[in-house]
């Protein structure tokens, strides 16, 4: 169709009705419908369909175009021509920078096809409410905007009709806490709006207010005063949509239509804010759709949130949210460090006495002087030199030497044959009884479930038909309807008050204990409905719920007692074959050992405070000569050592094992794997003309990097009594003696 006849038959001509137009709310819980068309240049709301709920958590996309269907319906009853174009509205959370998600855009595309509906602008919930709030109060709105929905709330910091910041909060028990959480969020220092607004499509937000205005919210945040708590209509989403998004929709299809001002109160109590100062603002937020009447990915443009007015703005889907350049920042020089200067110190001047002495001339004084000195220096030279002896111990981690010989045990052989690898032994055949006790270590809690009746009331204007299994719930209590059962809808009764459909059925409690015993008239939420759709009620007290907890065989208990049983019997084995024979090695064939006659008292599950086993172990035993092995080990490992290093005085460690035995059972092949210990090949000469005449404390240094694996040292200077500065090591060599030891 051309451009000039749409926007011609949109016109209308002569005294064709105005052309009319459909307005759909969609949200994770609600969806609502309404006509509307533009009438006298004012767009102007023709009727509004029954809000119809929906399980946007766990629905399908049948479930959703049956809710869209039926409100709809409502909304066009009586009306000739039903309307196929719409206008949508979704939640700031169906969306991000790029668009619509592409989960939300799928239900949209479903809801389209199967309703044959045309889509023709998107507009984000909140955006379409900030427009209408000005079209009603006459000035933008200055709040903290909060849209409460079943699973989380959206909270919108608005100046003079420009949203500054948005949060989502998702809803938990404590709305208060929750609102706290998005303010603080906010991040801002100056003063937040003495305003809070609230709206909700479908139910009664009384409670929230009251526990909101319990708050003394100036003492958590930076509000002048007390700040004003307000709910909107329940109707204003889609009062907003129809007016405020409809009116710049009419606009962008050609109509014309001038600023309305919206004439039926849409606050409760609404108390005007003095507004200090006016700003320029975008037309519209509206997002226009394509030809086809569905946005794609790569057409879908929404602006950030930051920026947009209380106004509704058309968006280019090739714009790109803006960019806020980061600011610069100056790094301070830290301050320079004024310099020390030390004072001076004077010390005084010391003057010796001086001392005249005189001394005989006489050639018998000089000569015992003489003597005398060189006693003396003889005596001094003996003291430094001859009588000091050191015994410097030097402790050395020794380096470990790994070596494998492949070889024969053999059950024929006597004697070791050292160029065949053959060791003498014998192989035997071993059981042993034995039964272990152990405690159980499994919990387990046993009862019954809780069982009565319901009576489910429906208070919706559409029959419900509720499947076997849908959870009823009391905080966190789940039951479940033990059958189908079908609520009829709520029906005028007298005095024209709504009497809800209602029908009883039975359930069951989710799970046993005491808990789910619950009294007579209890309220139960039906699935994740509202009460102001479906609520079920209790006429009787439902009982039977036991619980107990009790302690089982757990799960592993049974592996843990064979395994530590196992190795008991196993260890008996090697025990008892090594005391009959010392110094004979067993070893025990891994691939031989078998359980038998494994008896347990009880089976895994079963309520026991104890588990018992039963069992006997068989194996093959294999008996040697430690000695043998080892001899024949060392043979070969001499070669091994390397150069620098010499074997230490410390016993081998020989590791056997055997890999598989001979068809006739004469011989077993295997390998012996035995760890030396080495020492370094030291030079003492050269040490000790290196630590000579030192101080005890100085050979750390010296000797770690002289001799590798170096751990330390203890010197041992004879004769004790000497005086502390002849204790060092001797400067003559041959009083010194060194010796090297591993550690142990």
């Amino acid at each position: 169709m051309e451009l000039g006849n749409f926007l011609g038959k949109l016109k209308g001509s002569g005294k064709e009705e105005p052309k009319k137009f459909l307005a759909l709310i969609l949200t994770d819980e609600v969806v609502q419908a309404s006509v509307w068309s533009v009438v006298s240049q004012a767009t102007e709301i023709i009727s509004i369909g029954t809000p119809v709920e929906w399980d946007g958590d766990t629905g399908t996309t049948t479930e959703l175009i049956t809710a869209v269907d039926a409100t709809i319906s409502s909304a066009t009853e009586g009306i000739e021509d039903e309307p196929s174009e719409v206008i949508l509205g979704i939640p700031h959370s169906w969306t991000d920078k790029t668009g619509v998600l592409g989960v939300k855009k799928e239900f949209i595309a479903k809801i389209r096809k199967e309703l044959e509906l045309v889509a023709i602008g998107y507009v984000i919930i909140t955006d379409s409410v900030l427009s209408y709030l000005k079209m009603q109060e006459g000035t933008p709105t200055t709040s903290i905007m909060i849209q409460v929905s079943r699973d989380e709330l959206t909270i919108l910091l608005v100046r003079l009709g420009h949203i500054e910041a948005v949060e989502t909060i998702g809803r938990s028990d404590d709305v208060v806490e929750d609102v706290t959480e998005g303010i603080a969020r906010f991040k801002v220092l100056d003063n937040l709006p003495s305003r809070i607004i609230l709206f909700n499509s479908m139910h009664n937000l009384d409670d929230i207010i009251q526990n909101l205005l319990s708050t003394d919210w100036p003492t958590q945040f930076n509000f002048l005063h007390t700040p004003k708590i307000e709910a909107l209509a329940k109707d204003v989403a889609i009062r907003a949509l129809s007016v405020a998004g409809g009116s710049e929709v009419a606009k962008s299809l050609g109509l014309s239509v001038v600023a309305t001002t919206v004439k039926e109160p849409v606050v409760e109590e609404v108390e005007q804010e003095e507004v200090e100062e006016m700003e320029d603002v975008e037309e519209s937020n509206v997002i226009p759709v394509s030809g086809d009447g569905f946005m794609t990915a790569d057409e879908i443009g929404f602006s950030d949130s930051s920026q947009k007015t209380e106004k509704i703005d058309f968006i280019d889907p090739d714009d790109e949210p803006p960019v806020v350049a980061e600011a610069e920042v100056m790094e301070e020089e830290p301050p320079k460090k004024a310099k020390f200067v030390a004072p001076k110190i004077v010390l005084p001047k010391i003057s010796l006495p001086s001392f005249k002495f005189s001394l005989p001339h006489m050639s018998s004084l000089w000569v015992m002087i003489g003597g005398g000195v060189l006693l003396f220096a003889a005596l001094i030279f003996y003291l430094v030199y001859f009588l000091p002896k050191a015994l410097v111990t030097v402790t050395v981690v020794p380096k470990p030497l790994d070596q494998t010989l492949d070889l024969t045990l053999s059950t024929v052989e006597t004697s070791i044959d050292f160029s065949g690898a053959v060791v003498p032994a014998e192989v035997t055949s071993v059981s042993q009884s034995g039964e272990k006790i152990m405690e159980t270590t499994g919990k387990k809690t046993v009862g019954e479930t809780a069982k009565g009746e319901v009576t489910i009331y429906n208070r919706t204007s559409a029959v419900k038909t509720l499947a076997k299994g849908v959870t009823l719930s009391i905080g966190t209590l789940k039951f479940t309807l033990d059958s189908d059962v079908t609520v009829a809808s709520k029906s005028a009764g007298s005095d024209y008050v709504d009497v809800p459909g209602k029908a009883n059925v039975d359930i069951s409690a989710s799970t046993i204990g005491t808990d789910f015993n619950i009294v007579s008239g209890t309220e139960f939420t039906v699935a994740s409905f509202g009460k102001d759709s479906y609520v079920a009620k209790n006429d009787s007290a439902l009982t039977g719920g036991t619980s107990e907890e009790v302690q089982v065989v757990g799960k592993d208990d049974q592996k843990t007692l064979a395994k530590e049983l196992t190795a008991e019997l196993l260890d008996k084995l090697k025990s008892s074959s090594s005391s009959i024979n010392p110094g004979v090695g067993t070893y025990l064939i891994e691939d031989s050992i078998k359980s038998d006659g494994v008896i347990y008292t009880n089976k895994t599950g079963d309520p026991a405070k104890s588990l018992k086993l039963s069992m006997s172990v068989k194996a093959t035993l294999l008996k040697y000569k430690a000695d043998d092995v080892t001899s024949l080990v060392n043979s070969s490992i001499d070669t091994a050592v390397p150069m620098g290093y010499v074997r230490a005085n410390l016993p081998s460690t020989v590791d056997l094992t055997a890999s598989s035995i001979s068809e006739d059972g004469t011989t077993v092949k295997g390998s012996a794997k035995v760890q030396v210990s080495l020492l370094p090949v030291i030079d003492s000469a050269k040490i000790i003309s290196s630590i000579k005449g030192k101080n005890p404390s100085a050979l750390e240094t010296i000797l770690s990097g002289m001799i590798p694996g170096y751990q330390s040292a203890v010197v041992t200077i004879t004769p004790k009594g000497l005086p502390t500065k002849l204790k060092r090591i001797p400067s003559n060599t041959n009083n010194v003696k060194l010796v090297i030891t591993p550690a142990i």
